[in-house]
């Protein structure tokens, strides 16, 4: 992560405190990660969602003025499931683990920790419903596989929202859950446009990774999917404000230039241009100086064959 972008900037962080972005945090266990920890509490609300009870006690106890937590697991209606607590704790999910296809297909590491230790009884509900007096400009679904049936619940609060963070699955990890096509079809029929993409692996079973290669002996599980909502779509100078400041941390400067020609504070408007362009500049001289050594060791190499007597010349007789 770009560690200059413009969320670190005071001035930006004063304009954003006027309206404060409101993170919405699906799976809220642990710590807020980059970019959103680089804000200062008077420019960001978090509204957190974590059904593991353990982990919504630690979240509360740290909990500072600007964040809320609710000990609930989102779905597409208010109901009761059954909440599957695995060995390693962020795995835990309202779907039971495939461990059956996980055990027949991947290296041990990859699902022995998804092993079911207890089960609990949770309450859902929508997050439309809990949301219902406040509104969301960015989501984080984390919930390993529950993400569609969570943004099912979620249209009206995804109207107003300028992006998602979201890992969908390849295969069903999980018994009998959406995988990363129907998620995709749901954001994109709600007005967003996917913008990154990176893929968490699994090594196959009885492969040696150091034989054959990493990229040889694994496959795709969990897809990261970053999505931002159209351009066009996006009104007012808050939600623009807030969306470029969105897009240029996770490094998508065409489209924050883009929205920000349409800002009317010229000044901020001007900022803006100015850091992105910096920030342009600043990424682009490393690939440079590597070329431009590249370009040096080329020339030697050339140099040195050049400077070979005409007696180190072998001419093969062919008669």
């Amino acid at each position: 992560m770009y560690k200059k972008n413009l969320f670190s900037f005071k001035s930006i962080q004063v304009e954003l405190s006027k309206d404060p972005v409101n993170y919405i945090d699906i799976g809220a266990r642990g710590k807020l990660g980059e970019p959103w920890n680089m804000l200062d509490d008077s420019s960001i609300n978090v509204i957190g969602f974590e059904p593991d009870r353990k982990a919504f006690e630690v979240l509360c106890d740290k909990a500072k003025s600007n964040r809320k937590y609710h000990n609930i697991a989102l779905w597409d209606s208010q109901s009761e499931l059954k909440l599957y607590l695995t060995k390693s704790a962020a795995a835990s999910s309202v779907f039971e683990p495939n461990i059956e296809l996980l055990s027949s297909t991947f290296a041990n590491r990859h699902w022995n920790t998804r092993a079911v230790e207890s089960t609990t009884t949770i309450a859902t509900d929508k997050l439309d419903s809990v949301l219902s007096n406040s509104s969301s400009d960015f989501m984080k679904v984390d919930v390993h596989g529950a993400e569609f049936q969570i943004l099912e619940g979620a249209k009206e609060a995804l109207k107003g929202t300028l992006g998602v963070f979201v890992e969908a699955w390849a295969l069903e990890a999980h018994k009998g859950q959406r995988l990363f096509g129907d998620v995709f079809n749901l954001l994109y029929n709600e007005g967003f446009f996917l913008h990154k993409i990176n893929s968490d692996y699994m090594a196959w079973k009885n492969i040696n990774e150091e034989s054959y290669g990493a990229e040889s002996s694994r496959q795709p599980v969990g897809i990261n999917l970053f999505f931002l909502k159209r351009a066009e779509l996006i009104q007012g100078e808050e939600k623009i404000l807030k969306a470029i400041v969105i897009a240029e941390s996770y490094g998508i400067l065409g489209y924050a230039l883009s929205l920000n020609k349409r800002l009317e504070n010229s000044e901020l408007q001007l900022f803006i241009e100015n850091r992105i362009k910096e920030r342009i500049s600043n990424t682009r001289k490393p690939r440079y100086k590597y070329y431009s050594l590249l370009i040096q060791k080329l020339i030697k190499r050339i140099s040195k064959f050049n400077e070979r007597s005409s007696s180190d010349y072998y001419e093969p007789d062919f008669k």
